[in-house]
């Protein structure tokens, strides 16, 4: 029953998030499935500063109680420590933020989804260094990954921060990155740029195994296998929010 998630942690009392489990609406029906869950803690990264673009955008989330996964729940890989996947890799973005500039996603708020290739860091570092900063200002640091297309008009936008960026590999979906930071929505030679996961797994496993957790029932091997103590909501600390395009 996980009872854990990464995600997004600001200056704000506990009691000021819910988690959404089990639905695709953000506002879904009183007849359909889903559950909340408080948030008992949150744990930032610590070298997060709240800085444009900053590094160490990812936080852990410890739910008020654990959950049980069903046919609406289900847990995610985290990649191996390090392994960043391979630059045109197809993966999936998803949130309920914006469609596009400033309109935001209508009712019935059904969560969107967008499948967007990898993209190399230093590919993705020249493509921002284009028309704003001085070819030798290192853009998309080390903890980043970028997704996208080069001509723009499809990708995550205001309103998905925190989102997940998962890939199927080899049939078993890998949490990639987190929706992070990006120049306005869509816009060409900008693609959305992720926390890179991979860099944070052992951060991960030393967090969930030093915290005190009622009922701890988890393993802290977590590399390319399912959470069973892990559940990742894909949220930042930036306040740099993205959105799904059309």
């Amino acid at each position: 029953m996980p009872s854990w998630a990464s995600g997004l942690g600001r200056d704000q009392h506990l009691s000021a998030y819910t988690v959404l489990l089990g639905t695709i609406s953000s506002y879904p029906e009183d007849n359909e499935p889903r559950e909340l869950r408080a948030v008992a803690q949150y744990i930032k990264y610590p070298s997060y500063s709240a800085e444009e673009h900053s590094s160490g955008d990812i936080a852990l989330l410890q739910l008020a109680s654990p959950i049980s996964f069903n046919d609406y729940m289900l847990p995610v890989c985290l990649p191996k420590p390090g392994d960043p996947l391979d630059p045109g890799t197809m993966c999936w973005v998803t949130g309920w933020g914006n469609i596009a500039t400033n309109q935001p996603l209508p009712p019935p708020f059904t969560l969107q989804e967008l499948q967007v290739p990898l993209i190399d860091a230093k590919t993705c570092n020249t493509y921002y260094q284009e028309n704003s900063v001085p070819s030798t200002e290192q853009v998309i640091l080390e903890d980043m990954l970028c997704a996208g297309f080069v001509e723009g008009k499809k990708d995550a936008c205001n309103g998905d921060s925190g989102g997940p960026l998962v890939c199927d590999v080899n049939d078993v979906w890998i949490q990639a990155g987190v929706v992070s930071w990006g120049s306005d929505c869509a816009l060409s030679n900008r693609p959305g740029v992720y926390t890179n996961v991979s860099v944070y797994i052992s951060w991960i496993q030393n967090t969930m195994w030093n915290i005190p957790t009622e009922g701890k029932n988890f393993s802290p091997s977590l590399s390319s296998t399912p959470l069973s103590g892990l559940l990742l909501f894909l949220t930042s600390l930036s306040s740099a929010f993205l959105l799904l395009g059309p």
